[in-house]
């Protein structure tokens, strides 16, 4: 493996858990049952919040956290000597928030625009170079003489703002659960096929919010034919359905009864993300 794809490696499982809504892990546990819920019209999905959004970092916590661990790695790569290469950020390069596409696109503009697609990806991402030294420093361990710690400089940075720097597994699996098991309640369903009955009407043919944009024709690297009118025929739906009103309700729901589950859990990945914070600003209030 060259020494760019061994940076990259080591850095994307870092990164993959920074990300909102990251690998789940293994769903498991009996189905919750959302009680009733109020439903109000939603149109925008941007900054939607949900009960588990208190428990997972924010952009503004992820940031934070990625501005401590470089502040952090400069610092040991200037004990050791060496000049620290420039590593990609650990904030994931996400166009949409966390609650954005949860229910489908949900955005009359963007669907015109560009359909399903996401219109302002940034493209290919430069290439990590590293001397043999800098490698050396980065990863550990100590090898020819210079005092590099076990796990080199990158395992003393992620030490320095309290260690994994992604989200509980716990939070992550309310998070998935949330919005798939509610697509099996009754009032999703219902909504559903309001939904789908609307597309029906212009002449598509979906079961539910999350088939569009996975239709095969619509996965290619830009707008296939026919996708900018499925798109703004499905946000048009959405909207004289509410769909995305209902499911987002029971959604939240069905998470207030799995975080109520397990609510000494939940008090301690609050206490855990507060202490990671906490370890973070003071990395950064050490800088000369």
């Amino acid at each position: 493996m060259s020494t760019s794809s061994r940076a990259v490696a080591a850095l994307v499982p870092l990164a993959l858990a920074m990300t909102p809504g990251g690998p789940p892990g293994k769903l498991a546990g009996a189905p919750p049952v959302a009680p009733a819920v109020t439903v109000a019209v939603v149109t925008d999905t941007t900054d939607l919040t949900l009960p588990v959004t208190a428990y997972l970092l924010s952009e503004e916590d992820l940031r934070l956290l990625d501005e401590a661990h470089t502040v952090a790695l400069e610092r040991c790569f200037e004990r050791h000597g060496v000049a620290p290469p420039e590593l990609p950020s650990l904030v994931p390069s996400v166009p949409v928030t966390h609650t954005e596409r949860r229910y489908g696109l949900a955005d009359p503009e963007l669907a015109a625009a560009s359909g399903y697609h996401l219109g302002d990806d940034d493209g290919e991402k430069p290439e990590l170079e590293l001397s043999a030294e800098q490698e050396l420093v980065l990863f550990g361990p100590a090898e020819d003489g210079m005092p590099v710690a076990d796990g080199g400089c990158s395992g003393e940075a992620v030490g320095a703002v309290g260690g994994d720097l992604g989200n509980p597994e716990a939070a992550q699996r309310v998070d998935v659960r949330g919005v798939t098991l509610a697509m099996k309640d009754p009032r999703v369903r219902e909504a559903f096929a309001a939904w789908s009955a609307c597309m029906a009407a212009h002449g598509h043919d979906y079961a539910t919010p999350w088939d569009p944009p996975n239709d095969p024709r619509f996965t290619g690297p830009s707008p296939g034919p026919g996708e900018i009118d499925v798109a703004v025929d499905d946000v048009a739906c959405k909207e004289q359905t509410n769909v995305v009103g209902v499911w987002y309700a029971v959604d939240a729901a069905l998470q207030t009864v799995m975080i109520g589950r397990d609510a000494d859990v939940f008090a301690g990945i609050a206490a855990e993300r507060a202490d990671r914070l906490d370890r973070a600003r003071a990395v950064l209030a050490a800088r000369p």
